[in-house]
This record gives C-alpha cells, structure tokens and sequence, in this order.
C-alpha cells in the first residue's frame, strides 16, 4: 500500500494519517454540539423541552390552525386552539421589545419581554388565560386568540391572535412556537 505525502512527511503510515483525521474531525465536531446543546439549554442550564409545555394534546398531535378555522362548529374551533396554543411561543421581531410567552394547559401563561440589549428573559409576569372568539370589524372574518383575564377591563380584548400561518399575533409581534434564547454573550 502506497503512503500518501503527508503521511511520509510526518513519518506515518496510511493508518496512523486516518486515525489523526478522526481525531482532527471530532476535536471540531465535539465543541459544535456542545454549542448545540449549550443554545437548547435555558439560562438554568435546564433542557428548552421543560420549558416548552405539553404541546401535544393526549393523541400526541398538535392542531395545525387551519384545523381551528375549517372547523364545523365554533365550540370545537374553540377546543382546537385551546390546544394549539399550548407551549412555548417566541417573538424575537427587529424592531420590536422580545417577547417570550410559555402557555400552559392549566389556563396560565408566563409572559416574558426584554430589549434587544438585555442579557435575558428576565422574570415572568404569570396572567391566566383562555381561548375567544371575535370577528374583525371591517371585514367580518372570524378570528381565535387568546384572552388574558387578568386585564383591567371587564370584557378584555384578545390579547394575541391565532393566525391561519400557525403563528400568534401579538401588538406588532409574530410569534412563533419553540423557546429561544437570543442574546448575545
């Protein structure tokens, strides 16, 4: 078996130039994945999935949110998003305060916000929660979200909307599901 030029000039054979190739392939590989860990790992060093929430419902599948809007019957739309939205939703928008909300099928929610410059999610504000129904006044379509009963009105407003895309609108927010950690070390 012919060596190759490398293997000659540091005096080994084809085995030995294989070996250090591995060796080179996972002293790079192994630090990745560690940062891939490390990114799926909340401040608490706990796995994102603890944080996520039961997004399944007890079949093990989560609606698609077109499912909510075709519907036959608004009572289950209402169930549908009821679990549809339960899990984690981001919001990491350029130009808009970070926004962090960890729905539970217990009817409360963990609200996050934070700047662009924060160094993390900070503390939740915990508000209990539960799924409406509106039509949207200028054109009549029917909409889904969710409500925060703890607001100050007496009838509030949806406070974030199921949108046909599977995301939630929030202000002028796009939410999006799965947790995220998006400041900079």
């Amino acid at each position: 078996m012919a060596e190759s030029s490398v293997a000659k000039g540091f005096g080994m054979g084809a085995g030995c130039c294989l070996f250090v190739l591995v060796a080179i392939a996972l002293a790079v590989l192994i630090p990745i994945f560690g940062l891939v860990w490390l990114m799926s790992s909340t401040p608490d060093g706990k796995p994102q999935a603890e944080y996520q929430g039961q997004n399944t419902s007890s079949d093990g599948s989560v609606p698609d949110a077109s499912d909510i809007y075709n519907a036959p019957t608004q009572d289950q739309a209402i169930q549908l998003a009821k679990k549809f939205v339960v899990g984690t939703w981001t919001c990491t928008d350029v130009g808009s305060p970070w926004t962090k909300m960890v729905v539970k099928d217990d009817g409360t929610v963990l609200m996050y916000g934070a700047f662009p410059s924060a160094n993390g999610w900070g503390d939740p504000i915990t508000q209990q929660w539960d799924i409406s129904t509106e039509k949207y006044s200028d054109t009549g379509t029917r909409y889904y979200g969710l409500r925060f009963k703890d607001s100050p009105s007496d009838d509030p407003p949806i406070g974030a909307i199921i949108k046909e895309d599977g995301t939630l609108s929030l202000s002028d927010c796009t939410l999006h599901r799965g947790d995220a950690f998006p400041f900079s070390k």
